[in-house]
């Protein structure tokens, strides 16, 4: 344990050849305090505001309820759960499942096969992942949202109708919007590769091409409602692009 000036650091080592074992640290701090973690298999829970939270984990757990600061969180193949967070999160895994329940802020989450669970988020979001799925309920877009998976499907719920763009994609998997009763406004345009594809619409279209992307042909379907922006696009190749009412 060492105290330089502003600043507190605890350390853990276990001495080589030592009996196996564990330790708990519970620590109070004030809500000014900036917090950097480091594991490789031990678990973190953090509750309450901090300034900021820096934690890293190999296989690890990381659980955040109740902090509205700047959140940097990254992991190998770690549960990553975050309850009534707020502000400025970025989250990295390879293969955790991230799950996040009541955001307001900006949000950027990166995962190579881990699934994504959003739920009750007012925010700008930037969420990909390469093999896993992407499930997201009662969104209120605040800024432009991007949400693309490579392999499996991406599936958002909206709780109000989007001022902003909206972009989901999935290569081979669904790509569905539910609008959950609320009004389509904008211009949504659908793609799909032409002879693997589907494109799934309760709206009739204006505009029906094709375009040839990577040396394959796709079919771009588009119709508009009211004003042309927000531009709402469901993406995908071999899967479905769907939109419900």
């Amino acid at each position: 344990m060492r105290e330089p000036s502003g600043e507190l650091l605890l350390r853990e080592r276990f001495l080589r050849g030592s009996a196996p074992g564990f330790a708990t640290w519970h620590l109070t701090v004030p809500d000014t305090t900036e917090v950097f973690f480091s594991t490789a298999s031990g678990d973190f829970d953090s509750t309450g505001d901090l300034t900021g939270l820096e934690a890293r984990s190999a296989t690890g757990r990381i659980s955040v309820r109740d902090l509205a600061g700047r959140i940097d969180i990254n992991t190998a193949s770690a549960v990553v759960r975050l309850r009534e967070v707020a502000g400025e999160l970025s989250v990295t895994t390879a293969s955790g499942d991230v799950e996040v329940d009541g955001f307001d802020g900006r949000l950027r989450l990166r995962t190579a096969a881990g699934d994504v669970e959003l739920r009750d988020l007012a925010a700008e979001i930037e969420a990909r992942t390469g093999a896993g799925r992407i499930q997201v309920s009662e969104l209120r877009p605040t800024g432009e949202c991007s949400f693309d998976s490579a392999a499996g499907d991406v599936e958002v719920g909206l709780a109000e109708t989007p001022a902003f763009d909206l972009t989901l994609s999935s290569a081979s998997g669904l790509a569905e919007l539910d609008l959950k009763g609320n009004d389509a406004a904008g211009t949504f345009v659908f793609s799909a590769l032409q002879n693997a594809g589907r494109i799934e619409s309760p709206f009739s279209f204006d505009r029906q091409e094709t375009f040839v992307h990577a040396g394959q042909t796709y079919l771009r379907m588009t119709f508009r409602r009211g004003p042309a922006l927000p531009r709402i696009n469901l993406a995908t190749g071999s899967g479905s692009a769907r939109l419900k009412r």
